[in-house]
Protein backbone atom coordinates (compact mmCIF):
# COMPACT_ATOMS: atom_id res chain seq x y z
CA UNK A 1 0.00 0.00 0.00
CA UNK A 2 2.66 2.14 0.90
CA UNK A 3 4.14 2.00 -2.45
CA UNK A 4 1.07 2.54 -4.35
CA UNK A 5 0.69 5.87 -2.35
CA UNK A 6 4.23 7.21 -3.20
CA UNK A 7 3.97 6.11 -6.49
CA UNK A 8 0.44 6.98 -8.00
CA UNK A 9 0.30 11.32 -7.81
CA UNK A 10 -3.49 11.08 -8.26
CA UNK A 11 -4.09 8.55 -5.24
CA UNK A 12 -4.74 10.71 -2.77
CA UNK A 13 -7.12 13.45 -4.30
CA UNK A 14 -8.94 9.85 -6.00
CA UNK A 15 -9.53 8.75 -2.19
CA UNK A 16 -10.38 12.48 -1.00
CA UNK A 17 -13.01 12.26 -3.68
CA UNK A 18 -14.48 9.00 -3.07
CA UNK A 19 -12.94 7.88 -6.11
CA UNK A 20 -10.97 4.92 -5.78
CA UNK A 21 -12.38 1.78 -6.23
CA UNK A 22 -13.84 -1.02 -3.70
CA UNK A 23 -10.46 -3.14 -3.89
CA UNK A 24 -8.47 0.32 -3.42
CA UNK A 25 -10.28 1.34 -0.62
CA UNK A 26 -10.37 -2.06 0.97
CA UNK A 27 -7.16 -2.58 0.53
CA UNK A 28 -6.12 1.31 1.78
CA UNK A 29 -8.39 1.21 4.92
CA UNK A 30 -6.42 -2.15 5.85
CA UNK A 31 -2.91 -0.60 5.56
CA UNK A 32 -1.10 1.12 8.55
CA UNK A 33 -1.19 4.77 6.08
CA UNK A 34 -5.07 4.74 6.17
CA UNK A 35 -4.80 5.66 10.05
CA UNK A 36 -2.41 8.16 10.04
CA UNK A 37 -4.05 9.98 6.81
CA UNK A 38 -7.36 9.23 7.74
CA UNK A 39 -6.55 11.10 11.34
CA UNK A 40 -5.34 14.08 8.92
CA UNK A 41 -7.86 14.57 6.63
CA UNK A 42 -10.15 14.51 9.94
CA UNK A 43 -7.98 17.39 11.11
CA UNK A 44 -8.33 19.11 7.50
CA UNK A 45 -12.31 19.44 7.77
CA UNK A 46 -11.33 21.91 10.43
CA UNK A 47 -9.98 24.12 7.90
CA UNK A 48 -12.33 26.29 6.20
CA UNK A 49 -12.24 27.38 2.11
CA UNK A 50 -13.69 30.11 1.23
CA UNK A 51 -16.98 30.47 -0.07
CA UNK A 52 -17.24 30.75 -4.23
CA UNK A 53 -20.08 33.17 -5.66
CA UNK A 54 -20.11 32.17 -9.19
CA UNK A 55 -22.67 35.21 -10.22
CA UNK A 56 -20.40 37.17 -8.59
CA UNK A 57 -17.37 36.05 -10.66
CA UNK A 58 -19.72 35.94 -13.92
CA UNK A 59 -20.23 39.91 -13.25
CA UNK A 60 -17.17 40.95 -12.99
CA UNK A 61 -15.95 38.47 -16.18
CA UNK A 62 -18.77 39.97 -18.30
CA UNK A 63 -17.78 43.64 -17.16
CA UNK A 64 -13.95 43.21 -18.23
CA UNK A 65 -15.44 41.76 -21.55
CA UNK A 66 -17.37 45.35 -21.89
CA UNK A 67 -14.42 47.43 -20.98
CA UNK A 68 -12.59 45.11 -23.41
CA UNK A 69 -13.75 44.65 -26.65
CA UNK A 70 -10.57 44.07 -28.61
CA UNK A 71 -9.16 41.09 -26.74
CA UNK A 72 -11.99 38.88 -26.19
CA UNK A 73 -11.34 36.36 -23.98
CA UNK A 74 -13.35 32.90 -23.12
CA UNK A 75 -13.31 31.84 -19.88
CA UNK A 76 -14.50 28.94 -18.58
CA UNK A 77 -16.61 28.51 -15.08
CA UNK A 78 -14.96 25.52 -12.85
CA UNK A 79 -15.96 24.11 -9.54
CA UNK A 80 -13.00 25.48 -8.16
CA UNK A 81 -14.42 25.19 -4.62
CA UNK A 82 -13.83 21.54 -5.26
CA UNK A 83 -10.21 21.54 -6.89
CA UNK A 84 -9.30 23.88 -3.98
CA UNK A 85 -10.63 22.04 -1.43
CA UNK A 86 -8.88 18.51 -2.97
CA UNK A 87 -5.72 20.78 -3.59
CA UNK A 88 -5.49 22.16 -0.03
CA UNK A 89 -5.81 18.94 1.74
CA UNK A 90 -2.61 16.92 -0.19
CA UNK A 91 -1.12 20.23 0.53
CA UNK A 92 -2.02 19.48 4.50
CA UNK A 93 -1.00 15.87 3.53
CA UNK A 94 2.17 16.48 2.59
CA UNK A 95 2.96 19.20 5.04
CA UNK A 96 1.87 16.85 7.99
CA UNK A 97 3.69 14.08 6.83
CA UNK A 98 7.00 15.98 6.75
CA UNK A 99 6.22 17.53 9.66
CA UNK A 100 5.06 14.53 11.88
CA UNK A 101 6.20 11.35 10.08
CA UNK A 102 9.04 11.64 9.93
CA UNK A 103 12.64 9.89 11.39
CA UNK A 104 14.26 11.73 14.52
CA UNK A 105 18.07 10.34 15.38
CA UNK A 106 20.28 11.15 17.71
CA UNK A 107 23.88 9.61 17.88
CA UNK A 108 26.25 10.03 20.67
CA UNK A 109 30.47 9.50 19.81
CA UNK A 110 33.09 8.20 21.44
CA UNK A 111 33.48 8.69 25.38
CA UNK A 112 29.89 10.81 24.84
CA UNK A 113 26.65 10.54 27.19
CA UNK A 114 23.66 12.10 26.60
CA UNK A 115 19.32 12.36 27.80
CA UNK A 116 16.90 12.82 25.56
CA UNK A 117 13.01 13.33 26.61
CA UNK A 118 10.49 11.94 24.65
CA UNK A 119 6.60 13.40 23.71
CA UNK A 120 5.01 11.23 26.09
CA UNK A 121 7.69 12.27 28.78
CA UNK A 122 9.87 8.85 28.46
CA UNK A 123 13.63 9.81 29.13
CA UNK A 124 16.31 7.75 26.99
CA UNK A 125 20.19 7.86 28.56
CA UNK A 126 22.27 6.90 25.58
CA UNK A 127 25.62 6.05 26.15
CA UNK A 128 28.83 6.22 23.97
CA UNK A 129 28.82 5.25 20.67
CA UNK A 130 25.37 4.51 20.09
CA UNK A 131 22.26 5.62 18.37
CA UNK A 132 18.62 6.28 18.80
CA UNK A 133 15.73 6.51 16.38
CA UNK A 134 12.03 6.98 15.94
CA UNK A 135 9.51 8.86 14.08
CA UNK A 136 8.46 12.48 15.09
CA UNK A 137 4.97 11.85 16.17
CA UNK A 138 2.12 8.89 15.92
CA UNK A 139 -1.27 10.20 16.88
CA UNK A 140 -2.44 6.52 17.57
CA UNK A 141 -0.45 5.82 20.65
CA UNK A 142 2.10 3.34 19.35
CA UNK A 143 5.39 4.03 21.00
CA UNK A 144 7.92 2.34 19.06
CA UNK A 145 11.79 3.42 19.05
CA UNK A 146 14.93 1.45 17.59
CA UNK A 147 18.42 1.56 19.35
CA UNK A 148 21.74 0.19 18.57
CA UNK A 149 24.16 0.47 20.88
CA UNK A 150 22.97 1.16 24.97
CA UNK A 151 20.63 3.15 26.19
CA UNK A 152 19.04 3.18 29.94
CA UNK A 153 15.36 3.54 29.40
CA UNK A 154 12.58 5.24 32.05
CA UNK A 155 9.33 4.65 30.37
CA UNK A 156 6.22 6.63 31.39
CA UNK A 157 2.84 4.53 32.11
CA UNK A 158 0.81 4.40 28.68
CA UNK A 159 0.10 2.07 25.81
CA UNK A 160 3.30 -0.38 25.14
CA UNK A 161 6.64 0.91 24.27
CA UNK A 162 8.43 -1.14 22.60
CA UNK A 163 12.37 -1.11 21.81
CA UNK A 164 14.14 -2.64 18.39
CA UNK A 165 16.97 -4.20 17.83
CA UNK A 166 19.00 -6.03 15.60
CA UNK A 167 18.89 -8.64 17.95
CA UNK A 168 15.89 -8.71 19.66
CA UNK A 169 12.99 -6.71 21.05
CA UNK A 170 12.17 -5.06 24.65
CA UNK A 171 8.27 -4.01 24.99
CA UNK A 172 7.26 -2.36 28.64
CA UNK A 173 4.03 -0.50 29.96
CA UNK A 174 5.80 1.55 32.20
CA UNK A 175 9.58 0.97 33.87
CA UNK A 176 13.12 1.44 34.18
CA UNK A 177 15.55 -0.96 32.11
CA UNK A 178 18.63 -0.80 29.89
CA UNK A 179 19.46 -2.40 26.54
CA UNK A 180 22.80 -3.40 25.10
CA UNK A 181 23.32 -4.32 21.89
CA UNK A 182 26.90 -4.19 20.23
CA UNK A 183 28.29 -6.57 17.98
CA UNK A 184 25.90 -9.58 17.76
CA UNK A 185 25.63 -9.18 21.26
CA UNK A 186 22.36 -8.14 23.49
CA UNK A 187 21.63 -7.74 27.13
CA UNK A 188 18.79 -6.49 29.34
CA UNK A 189 18.80 -5.38 32.53
CA UNK A 190 15.33 -4.89 34.29
CA UNK A 191 16.02 -1.72 36.69
CA UNK A 192 12.03 -1.44 38.14
CA UNK A 193 8.36 -3.25 36.35
CA UNK A 194 8.13 -5.37 33.99
CA UNK A 195 9.91 -6.66 30.09
CA UNK A 196 8.89 -8.29 27.86
CA UNK A 197 12.50 -9.28 26.20
CA UNK A 198 11.79 -11.26 22.09
CA UNK A 199 14.29 -12.98 20.34
CA UNK A 200 14.23 -15.52 17.37
CA UNK A 201 15.80 -17.64 20.44
CA UNK A 202 13.56 -17.09 23.28
CA UNK A 203 10.83 -14.94 24.99
CA UNK A 204 11.20 -14.28 28.49
CA UNK A 205 9.79 -11.65 31.46
CA UNK A 206 12.16 -10.05 33.23
CA UNK A 207 11.20 -8.38 36.41
CA UNK A 208 12.81 -6.19 38.49
CA UNK A 209 16.71 -6.66 38.94
CA UNK A 210 16.55 -9.86 36.89
CA UNK A 211 19.04 -9.95 33.80
CA UNK A 212 18.61 -11.18 30.01
CA UNK A 213 21.69 -11.96 27.76
CA UNK A 214 22.21 -13.23 23.99
CA UNK A 215 25.37 -14.13 22.58
CA UNK A 216 26.81 -16.23 20.36
CA UNK A 217 23.08 -17.99 19.90
CA UNK A 218 23.54 -18.89 23.66
CA UNK A 219 20.91 -17.22 26.48
CA UNK A 220 21.92 -16.15 29.34
CA UNK A 221 19.20 -15.13 32.67
CA UNK A 222 20.65 -13.80 36.06
CA UNK A 223 19.78 -11.53 39.03
CA UNK A 224 21.51 -8.45 39.97
CA UNK A 225 21.23 -6.11 42.74
CA UNK A 226 21.90 -2.97 41.23
CA UNK A 227 19.89 0.21 41.26
CA UNK A 228 20.39 1.23 37.53
CA UNK A 229 23.20 0.68 34.95
CA UNK A 230 26.72 1.39 36.54
CA UNK A 231 27.81 3.11 33.25
CA UNK A 232 25.77 6.05 34.18
CA UNK A 233 28.27 7.27 37.25
CA UNK A 234 30.88 6.36 35.18
CA UNK A 235 31.76 2.60 35.56
CA UNK A 236 32.00 0.31 32.69
CA UNK A 237 30.84 -3.30 34.26
CA UNK A 238 30.99 -6.53 32.84
CA UNK A 239 29.84 -10.12 33.97
CA UNK A 240 31.19 -13.18 31.79
CA UNK A 241 31.20 -10.98 29.06
CA UNK A 242 34.39 -11.81 25.90
CA UNK A 243 37.66 -10.22 26.33
CA UNK A 244 36.77 -9.06 22.84
CA UNK A 245 33.75 -7.27 23.40
CA UNK A 246 35.35 -5.91 26.59
CA UNK A 247 37.88 -4.32 24.00
CA UNK A 248 35.12 -2.71 21.91
CA UNK A 249 33.83 -1.25 25.08
CA UNK A 250 37.50 0.35 25.72
CA UNK A 251 37.30 1.52 22.09
CA UNK A 252 34.29 3.22 21.98
CA UNK A 253 34.78 4.74 25.55
CA UNK A 254 38.25 6.34 24.50
CA UNK A 255 38.18 6.19 20.83
CA UNK A 256 41.26 4.39 20.12
CA UNK A 257 41.85 1.41 18.12
CA UNK A 258 43.31 -2.04 19.62
CA UNK A 259 45.67 -4.19 17.37
CA UNK A 260 47.04 -7.95 18.46
CA UNK A 261 47.94 -11.20 17.09
CA UNK A 262 47.07 -15.01 17.73
CA UNK A 263 48.74 -15.09 21.08
CA UNK A 264 45.57 -13.18 22.41
CA UNK A 265 42.82 -14.67 23.04
CA UNK A 266 39.55 -12.84 22.95
CA UNK A 267 36.95 -15.42 23.60
CA UNK A 268 38.73 -14.99 27.53
CA UNK A 269 35.51 -14.53 29.64
CA UNK A 270 36.39 -10.96 31.39
CA UNK A 271 34.22 -10.32 35.42
CA UNK A 272 35.18 -6.52 36.18
CA UNK A 273 34.82 -2.66 35.95
CA UNK A 274 36.75 0.15 34.57
CA UNK A 275 36.46 3.65 35.15
CA UNK A 276 35.58 5.51 31.71
CA UNK A 277 37.64 9.04 32.79
CA UNK A 278 40.52 7.28 32.89
CA UNK A 279 42.33 5.26 29.56
CA UNK A 280 45.49 4.64 31.82
CA UNK A 281 43.42 2.59 34.78
CA UNK A 282 41.50 0.97 32.56
CA UNK A 283 44.08 -0.88 30.21
CA UNK A 284 45.64 -2.17 33.75
CA UNK A 285 41.91 -3.41 35.28
CA UNK A 286 41.45 -5.15 31.76
CA UNK A 287 44.62 -6.37 30.61
CA UNK A 288 46.81 -7.16 33.75
CA UNK A 289 44.83 -9.69 35.07
CA UNK A 290 45.10 -11.61 31.63
CA UNK A 291 48.75 -10.63 31.68
CA UNK A 292 48.87 -9.26 28.89
CA UNK A 293 50.74 -5.94 28.04
CA UNK A 294 49.60 -2.82 26.10
CA UNK A 295 51.93 -0.57 24.59
CA UNK A 296 50.35 2.94 23.35
CA UNK A 297 51.54 3.43 19.76
CA UNK A 298 49.98 6.58 19.60
CA UNK A 299 46.89 8.75 20.84
CA UNK A 300 44.33 6.29 18.98
CA UNK A 301 46.38 3.08 18.56
CA UNK A 302 47.20 0.85 21.29
CA UNK A 303 48.88 -2.97 20.44
CA UNK A 304 48.64 -5.87 22.52
CA UNK A 305 50.93 -8.99 23.39
CA UNK A 306 51.10 -11.46 25.62
CA UNK A 307 53.50 -12.25 28.11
Amino acid sequence: MNKKIHNDDTFLARWLSGELSPEEQEAFEASEDFKAFNAIAERSQQFSIPKFDKNKVKSQIDSARSSNKSTPKVIKLRPLYWTSGIAASIVLFITAYALFFNNIEHTTSFGEQDTYALADGTTVQLNSGSTLSYKRWNPFGNRNVSLDGEAYFKVTKGDKFTVKTDQGSVSVLGTEFNVQTHDQNFEVNCYEGKVQVTTTLKQVILTQNKNFRLSNNQTEEWISQEAQPTWISGLSSFRDSSLEAVIKALERQFDVKFTYDDSIRPEQLFTGSFKNDSLDIALKTVFVPFNISYDVIDSKTIKLSSN
